[in-house]
């Protein structure tokens, strides 16, 4: 097994875990609250343990895109520009990082100068 797979087996045992689906359930059960402050602890829980879970938690972070989060304005705009865990919208991507630049997100201006050339 190379350190690739090695670290892919070491999330998936770690999201198939109890303890982080307990955690899991209890911050989507939060969640359902719709505030900021929990629908990014479900997504900030679900990024980076895999494929899946990613898609997952780019829905959270959108839902707390669209209620003015400055933060997750700008991750939904990086994973639209880049196509990941979502197809690929770079108009969309745009739109999003200038929503995170007019809600005063301090990296959001820079990061798609970086992006997209400019």
């Amino acid at each position: 097994m190379n350190g690739v797979e090695a670290y892919a087996a070491a999330v998936a045992g770690e999201l198939a875990s109890p303890a982080f689906q307990a955690e899991l359930e209890r911050l989507r059960k939060a969640a359902a609250s719709g505030s900021i402050e929990d629908l990014l602890a479900v997504a900030k829980k679900l990024s980076g343990m895999g494929e899946a879970a990613d898609r997952e938690a780019f829905g959270w972070f959108l839902r707390a895109a669209e209620k003015g989060s400055p933060e997750a304005m700008l991750r939904v705009g990086v994973a639209l520009f880049h196509g990941v865990p979502v197809p690929a919208d770079k108009d969309a991507a745009g739109r999003w990082l200038d929503r995170a630049t007019q809600a005063g997100h301090p990296m959001a201006a820079a990061v798609k100068a970086t992006l997209f050339g400019g």
